[in-house]
């Protein structure tokens, strides 16, 4: 979602938005090749297995460290800005009985091997969002059992992970749950909080052009752009950086 407000961003508006500027390829590579910025690297790695869907090969978190670590081989001259983010899959297909706290312990796992990673540049930015608002499709829209319980959960795990930091690595927390409650009711696809940005038209889609029209009464593609911006504001401004990452967890845990 955020890569894909990235690559929109750095398009310009040059073409309609569509998905695959974010998969490799010539249409990414142009994008790149034309933004005023020394990107040498931008992309994504998708991580599966935070919760078991009841196989016990269903991770791939192994893997998802050896990329986070091929990626950082070469970085001890340059700067790193790596947003982690969660989806709400652990909550709707986990065969766990505790989804939240078996979710909890891959996640400090993952932050673990981000913050190692991050470690090799030069220096380094992570910033760590929470999970974007989500309702049930049925007809009377409820919230997903237990999103409150796995926001506090990652807040609590980036707690533990702001408190051992490399003095090259910086933590940023964004309560994305809170940036999109004012705009619940603009979710698409029937509430499934998977698609706070501007979907193209696959997979039967709404489409961009429908979201972004001048009468458009729902925009759900603002709540992915301003967590992008955030993002990069905390990665980018002196100030963010040096606000203490305990604000931003009391904050949160007040909500």
């Amino acid at each position: 979602m955020l890569l894909f407000e990235l690559l929109r961003w750095l398009d310009g508006g040059v073409r309609e938005p569509e998905w695959k500027m974010t998969q490799s390829g010539p249409l990414k590579a142009s994008i790149l090749a034309r933004a005023h910025y020394n990107l040498s690297r931008v992309g994504a790695v998708f991580v599966g297995g935070l919760y078991s869907r009841g196989r016990k090969d269903s991770t791939n978190l192994t893997h998802t460290a050896a990329s986070l670590r091929e990626a950082a081989s070469n970085g001890a001259s340059k700067r790193a800005v790596i947003i982690v983010g969660a989806g709400i899959w652990d909550l709707v297909h986990s065969s766990e009985d505790d989804i939240v706290g078996f979710f909890g312990v891959r996640f400090a796992w993952l932050l673990q091997e981000v913050v190692r990673a991050a470690s090799s540049y030069a220096v380094a930015d992570v910033v760590v969002r929470n999970v974007f608002v989500s309702y049930t499709a049925d007809e009377q829209p409820a919230l997903v059992p237990g999103l409150v319980d796995l926001n506090a959960e990652i807040a609590r795990r980036f707690a533990q992970a702001a408190s051992a930091l490399p003095p090259t690595v910086r933590l940023h927390f964004v309560d994305a749950y809170q940036l999109s409650w004012p705009r619940r009711g603009e979710l698409p696809f029937q509430g499934d909080g998977l698609h706070w940005a501007c979907t193209s038209e696959h997979k039967g889609g709404s489409g961009c052009r429908e979201q972004l029209q001048e009468n458009s009464t729902t925009r759900p593609d603002e709540v992915g752009w301003a967590a992008l911006q955030l993002s990069l504001l905390f990665a980018c401004s002196p100030r963010a950086a040096e606000q203490p990452f305990g604000e931003w967890v009391r904050s949160f845990a007040v909500r």
